[in-house]
């Protein structure tokens, strides 16, 4: 299931007037899903050999790439600070290195920062949402 939502999204033509909704749907459906697949375990192992990440791990950051890819830097943001602090919780340090290698977070927060230029009482990303983020840009590289 999780594998056709991805078909879904990874076929999905980019149009400016596509209706994000539809975007956001599916990557929170194929986060649900991956997390389902992958049940609850409660024993916390740090995992940090460099290379091991899971196809659950993978498959929740790369859900959230959609929104990197479709230029919905505010989903974007606030998907990233979710899915690091799962791996963080859950001692998953491979995944979050993989996952922010591939990520230039300062540069959301510049997208962002550029594409809410003007508008008064949109930003629904706070200062402390973005200083988050780049602080996890500075945790990884340590």
């Amino acid at each position: 299931m999780i594998d056709r939502v991805a078909k879904l999204i990874e076929n999905f033509q980019h149009d400016p007037s596509a209706n994000e909704n539809v975007i956001r749907v599916l990557v929170h459906l194929s986060i649900f899903l991956a997390l389902i697949a992958q049940g609850v375990d409660t024993t916390i192992t740090l995992q940090d050999d460099g290379s091991s990440v899971d196809e659950t791990d993978f498959k929740l950051y790369r859900a959230v790439e959609w929104f990197y890819e479709n230029q919905m830097y505010s989903d974007a943001i606030k998907a990233s600070i979710v899915v690091i602090r799962r791996f963080l919780v859950n001692g998953k340090l491979s995944s979050l290195k993989q996952f922010a290698a591939g990520n230039n977070f300062k540069q959301l927060v510049t997208d962002y920062n550029v594409d809410n230029v003007g508008e008064n009482g949109r930003d629904d990303i706070t200062e402390e949402t973005k200083e988050e983020l780049l602080e996890y840009s500075t945790l990884w590289k340590a």
